[in-house]
């Protein structure tokens, strides 16, 4: 089914997550979250805690209905029951300046996790499921903005 189609207008969809072949989430302009339960035959939208000025660049399903999402005004949102309810976490006091848009997250588990955007060498990381983020400096990057990151596993 086409995402657009659960009611609300989202002209772009940037990140999709599955944690099986049934649960999965796609996420995108306005501060939208959508779930699927079913393989992507339907999604249901769900309330995000992201302003809806706001882009969520993208997305990432962690395990047992633990899923984190990124974009935006430094924005991070996580669950931790498939979606039914999104608690926002702040990362904008760690960067001088605050942090215009995060662009990818990467979890090797649910505690572990690390998220890059336009943050110059810097590489916001966690160790507690998102509760804390520090920053931590990455010497070699030499770019503005990161679009994307990826870890396989933590070692």
């Amino acid at each position: 089914q086409d995402p657009n189609a659960i009611g609300i207008v989202v002209y772009d969809w940037y990140g999709v997550s599955f944690q099986n072949a049934t649960h999965g989430w796609i996420v995108g302009a306005s501060g939208m979250i959508a779930y699927t339960s079913d393989g992507g035959v339907s999604f249901t939208a769900q309330v995000s805690g992201i302003s809806s000025s706001f882009i969520i660049r993208d997305v990432q399903a962690v395990g047992n209905g633990k899923v984190f999402a990124c974009g935006e005004g430094g924005s991070v949102t996580y669950t931790a029951d498939y979606g039914t309810t999104w608690t926002k976490q702040s990362t904008i006091a760690l960067v001088d300046g605050g942090v215009g848009t995060l662009f990818s997250l990467s979890f090797v588990s649910p505690l572990e996790g690390w998220a890059v955007g336009d943050l110059g060498s810097r590489v916001l990381r966690t160790t507690d499921g998102g509760t804390n983020w520090e920053v931590t400096t990455v010497e070699q990057i030499t770019w503005q903005v990161s679009y994307g990151v990826y870890f396989e596993n933590y070692r």
